[in-house]
């Protein structure tokens, strides 16, 4: 990310409400769960499709 863009994001964070911030959190949280857990998965097709072999 390069400093102009990491400023701009600073910028909208600051003028975020506290409710926002948390909503803004949350989303990222659920994200990176459902990451999480679709690598979890693909690791396990990987695996089976492995011992499969």
């Amino acid at each position: 990310m390069t400093d102009e863009s990491e400023l701009q994001r600073r910028r909208q964070l600051s003028r975020m409400s506290k409710t926002e911030l948390i909503d803004w959190i949350i989303q990222i949280e659920t994200a990176h769960a459902n990451t999480a857990t679709a690598i979890g998965a693909l690791r396990d097709r990987f695996t089976t499709a492995y011992e499969e072999v």
